[in-house]
């Protein structure tokens, strides 16, 4: 063959994108109450509350004046400055209106502004607040052709994260069963490999690698079922884990920490962080030492400091001196300190 200097053409890759922006509707509802114990402070912040892929999280702010009336404001927390377009956000007392009406701030587009409303005539102490919230915001779903070529398309986030719920909720090419208890779980070996632990049961010729079928002894149900939703999506149900009656906060950190997930960890300590009281504080305390928390362990003391007289009567402080003497005895050098 005779030698040609000419260069060569560079092949041409056809990309055809559909970008079709839908709009999806959800509809949340958040009951505050009882009444009585509500107005007996100034002002108070529902717990966080999650929504969607755009709207991460809301939380509802109140106080209140004479009347008495009622001061609302809804906090957002939005991926990317996303704008939610909020349809309706009701406010309801024993099935009655009190209000409809809140009015977003243009430069800070995650804090409404306070909205103003006269509580009824016939509520009760053990009345609850409803706000009702119809959220409508419009997430883009991109559809991608190649020809000519293979071309590595890195999806968008919000297309990634609608996969993996799909891949969570449906349950579609799942290759590997989970038994904890008497429940069975369908999952993913890539997903589940998250986890240093089940990456490495993965990677070798491992009896649960060959069968696709993992045994786990000793682990409640429910809390493997939120491990495993977090795997998936990175998202708790920070509701459930600090309204728990049980110590779902503390098996949640003890799995955690058996299957290496750090970044589980971190998020189950801001949570605990959040959630302090006089009531829990010693256990989250307990909870930070053990698992090394730096930051959840400073927050515990500072406000155990604040609040030595009502922490030292209840009975988690008096276990403590029996249980954990060296961790009492620290936590005696920080007070002084400070």
């Amino acid at each position: 063959m005779s030698k040609d200097n000419t260069k060569c053409t560079t092949p041409i890759i056809y990309i055809e994108q559909d970008i079709k922006f839908e709009n999806i509707v959800t509809i949340n509802v958040c009951k505050v109450g009882p009444l009585k114990a509500l107005l007996s402070q100034f002002r108070i912040k529902t717990p966080i509350f999650y929504l969607n892929s755009c709207v991460r999280s809301c939380q509802i702010g109140m106080r209140w004046e004479r009347g008495p009336t009622a001061r609302f404001r809804i906090i957002c927390e939005l991926e990317d400055n996303i704008e939610p377009v909020f349809q309706k956000i009701i406010i309801k007392i024993n099935s009655f209106v009190i209000s409809d009406t809140f009015t977003l701030k243009t430069e800070r587009p995650e804090y409404f502004e306070w909205a103003t409303c006269m509580l009824p005539t016939d509520t009760k102490d053990s009345d609850s607040f409803e706000i009702h919230f119809t959220i409508e915001h419009s997430i883009p779903i991109i559809r991608r052709n190649t020809m000519n070529c293979s071309v590595k398309i890195t999806p968008r986030k919000y297309e990634l994260y609608e996969r993996l719920k799909m891949m969570y909720y449906d349950k579609l090419h799942t290759d590997v069963k989970i038994n904890v208890g008497n429940k069975e779980f369908l999952a993913h070996k890539s997903i589940l490999s998250r986890s240093p632990v089940f990456a490495a049961m993965f990677s070798h010729e491992m009896l649960e690698n060959k069968k696709n079928v993992v045994d786990i002894k000793e682990v409640d149900p429910n809390v493997f079922e939120i491990l495993l939703k977090f795997l998936y999506l990175g998202e708790i149900d920070e509701i459930k884990i600090t309204e728990s009656t049980n110590d779902l906060l503390l098996d949640l950190m003890k799995v955690a920490d058996i299957y290496q997930m750090e970044d589980l960890k971190s998020k189950l300590a801001d949570v605990a962080a959040r959630s302090i009281n006089v009531s829990n504080v010693v256990n989250h305390l307990i909870l930070a030492d053990k698992y090394n928390i730096s930051d959840l362990k400073k927050s515990s003391m500072l406000f155990i400091q604040k609040n030595h007289v009502k922490v030292k009567d209840t009975k988690s402080f008096e276990n403590i001196i029996q249980t954990h003497p060296a961790l009492m005895a620290e936590m005696l050098c920080y007070l002084l300190k400070e």
